[in-house]
């Protein structure tokens, strides 16, 4: 789910991720940027056949490069789902008819584009606008997805057309995506007449939250249907001081055995290498819920990197001093014990035990900066945004 705030993914990020994603059986890309302004902003018009430098930095693209992602998508056995943002900046008008049609056309206008481009799913996100607003018109949003949804099948999957050249339910992000939302329980159930194929996904029991049986059971009674989590995790956008590669469990506790919820969709951070450790574990899990081991799949992940031991050694060092918070495999712990026994006038004893992982990190860090320069493209790419 590539849908954080800050400049988008590069075309290369995706390609690397949509590999990674084949290795380990992960079967769908969410593409959602909202820093793509032909997602949200520019919703109604077409990708560029061209991009300057500048605008390559932000994240932009063309339409040749959305081929390119389409069928590298095709060739992973991954699906593409390209999502529209149409009620935020230049939106819909949910409060009229002739706003609602209006809008349901635009939408297919920006469709057919995205499916000349190899695009075979599509999602519609109202995620993040007002209570107010999305409480007032909920009806009018129902009546639109519908639509929508009867206007894609019309138009692409008629009798006698190929399979490869049909098209999967709507992926839809409500204004109401936690159970904890206001509104939430009066406005979900109404999206019951939502069309039978729509998917409909939240994040859990807040925007950022653990996962477990209680949220997904409580959203799936309230729509009537099996939910998708888009799970904000490792996602950095909030805390793009910090990065999240320690093992699934550390931030945000995750429950083995996990029922009602049709499938986890990782957003990850706006490093796209870094993330892969908590995608392989988000695979893993994916997969059997039930004899999920978070430590043994965080130990696993490194192999992933590289085949050289090195290399895995040092990224695991990384891993486990990226973020602020946690004992950092007790070197707190070290750090407490010196600055006690400074207070208490007494003579520590462990000041070899701090340099010696001090340098671990030092050496660790400089391994990692060195791959910048080295011939694995997905290795430099991780280094070159990890490093200052």
């Amino acid at each position: 789910m590539e849908g954080f705030y800050g400049f988008p993914y590069s075309v290369e990020d995706r390609l690397s991720l949509m590999e990674y994603m084949k290795d380990n059986k992960l079967n769908m890309f969410v593409y959602g940027p909202k820093g793509d302004p032909y997602h949200l902003g520019n919703g109604k018009d077409d990708y560029p056949t061209s991009v300057t430098d500048e605008q390559r930095k932000e994240g932009q693209i063309t339409q040749d490069e959305m081929k390119q992602l389409t069928a590298k998508a095709a060739e992973c056995n991954v699906d593409f789902v390209w999502s529209a943002h149409p009620a935020m900046q230049e939106g819909i008008d949910f409060t009229s008819e002739a706003g609602i049609t209006q809008g349901v056309t635009d939408l297919m206008t920006k469709f057919e584009h995205m499916y000349e481009l190899g695009v075979r799913q599509f999602g519609i996100f109202v995620d993040d606008i007002s209570n107010d607003y999305a409480t007032s018109t909920c009806d009018m949003q129902i009546y639109m997805l519908n639509q929508v949804q009867e206007q894609l099948y019309a138009k692409y999957n008629g009798e006698g057309s190929a399979p490869e050249d049909q098209v999967k339910g709507l992926f839809f992000t409500p204004a109401w995506y936690t159970t904890g939302s206001s509104g939430a329980s009066s406005n979900l159930p109404k999206f019951q007449q939502l069309h039978e194929d729509i998917e409909i996904c939240f994040t859990g029991s807040d925007v950022f939250s653990s996962i477990s049986n209680s949220s997904a059971t409580t959203f799936k009674n309230w729509i009537g249907r099996t939910p998708v989590m888009w799970w904000n995790y490792p996602v950095n956008d909030n805390r793009d001081a910090q990065l999240f590669m320690q093992p699934m469990g550390t931030n945000y506790s995750v429950e083995n055995n996990i029922q009602n919820m049709g499938g986890l969709l990782s957003n990850p951070m706006n490093q796209a290498e870094a993330s892969k450790v908590a995608i392989f574990g988000v695979a893993d899990y994916s997969w059997n819920t039930g004899d999920f081991d978070a430590q043994k799949n965080w130990e696993a992940v490194f192999a992933t990197y590289s085949d050289d031991p090195e290399v895995q050694d040092a990224i695991r060092t990384f891993a486990t001093y990226s973020a602020t918070s946690g004992d950092k495999s007790g070197v707190n712990s070290l750090f407490n014990a010196y600055r006690n026994a400074v207070n208490e006038g007494t003579d520590p004893n462990n000041a070899e035990a701090i340099k010696t992982e001090m340098n671990k990190i030092i050496d660790a860090c400089n391994t990692v900066l060195a791959l910048e320069d080295g011939d694995d493209a997905a290795l430099a790419h991780f280094a070159d945004a990890v490093g200052p």
